[in-house]
């Protein structure tokens, strides 16, 4: 007998991972990471509007998502690196040979708004699965709007 609390979502079954620089933008500039971009605007949940720190608190999920410092220019960006569990990248799992090759690697970046665009942020995902990449975005969404309020669908970008 099994009990489940629902709903269930992705970050449950995934694990940050730390990527070098180097890495990060090896993997962010892939063909396949940016057709399955998935991109959203959010309006901040009013809790959230204060200090940076009570974003980064929410939006790495209980260490599903690793936050990595540096990366991004901007200090008040955050950028975090997730994978499925039990999944390591190129094909290496336990399992019989995975279909994405990259172990469902999650790139996402959160920009905080500044000046007129206070009060908002942007969420980017970019993922080796496209369906992966956006339940996370729906997910930070999710985190990062006022409970109850209207959360516009996610955008996906694509060159198709």
């Amino acid at each position: 007998r099994i009990q489940l609390k629902f709903p269930i979502i992705l970050p449950k079954f995934m694990v940050g991972r730390d990527l070098s620089q180097q890495d990060f933008f090896r993997y962010w500039r892939q063909q396949h990471f940016v057709l399955n971009e998935v991109t959203s605007v959010v309006h901040l949940a009013e809790r959230l509007r204060g200090p940076l720190v009570n974003i980064a608190r929410c939006i790495v999920f209980g260490g599903a998502f690793r936050l990595h410092h540096g990366i991004d220019s901007n200090a008040d960006n955050f950028v975090m690196v997730s994978m499925l569990a039990g999944v390591n990248p190129r094909g290496h799992d336990a399992a019989p040979q995975s279909a994405d090759p990259d172990g469902g690697l999650s790139l996402m970046r959160v920009e905080v708004g500044s000046g007129r665009f206070t009060g908002k942020a942007r969420v980017v995902v970019r993922s080796s699965n496209h369906v992966v990449a956006k339940a996370l975005c729906d997910c930070l969404v999710t985190q990062l709007a006022e409970p109850g309020a209207f959360v516009p669908q996610s955008n996906s970008v694509s060159a198709r």
